[in-house]
Formats: structure tokens, C-alpha cells, sequence
């Protein structure tokens, strides 16, 4: 979830996952991680936008409540 994160934080494409400079960052700094196919970063952004527009939709309706 956070490489999902910083993805759309930044406007990072999904792809970033796959440059060869940034797997040797990972590397370096745990070896032997393994990183996400770029669809899978995909996947978590569009779940993660799905979740928070729930919670941001329900927020709203409360939010009407008191105006």
C-alpha cells in the first residue's frame, strides 16, 4: 500500500516499480525484497481510491446533517 501511495501522492507512474535504479534503492536498503508488478501497484491505487471515496461520501452526509 505505501508504493500505491506514493504513486498517486506523487503522480508517479505505476511503472516506477519496474526501473532498474529504484530496485537497486530497495535492494540496498532490504535485501531480498520483493517488489509489486506494476499492475499490482495499479490494482491498490484503484482500491484504495475506491475505499476512500466511501469514507469521503459518508463524511459528506454526515457533514449535511449540521448546515
Amino acid at each position: 500500500a505505501l508504493i500505491a501511495l506514493q504513486c498517486a501522492k506523487n503522480a508517479w507512474p505505476f511503472n516506477m516499480v519496474s526501473d532498474e535504479d529504484y530496485k537497486l534503492e530497495v535492494e540496498m536498503l532490504w535485501a531480498g525484497t520483493r517488489i509489486p508488478h506494476p499492475m499490482t501497484v495499479s490494482c491498490d491505487v484503484n482500491k484504495l481510491y475506491l475505499q476512500m471515496s466511501q469514507h469521503v461520501k459518508e463524511y459528506f452526509m454526515v457533514s449535511d446533517l449540521f448546515y
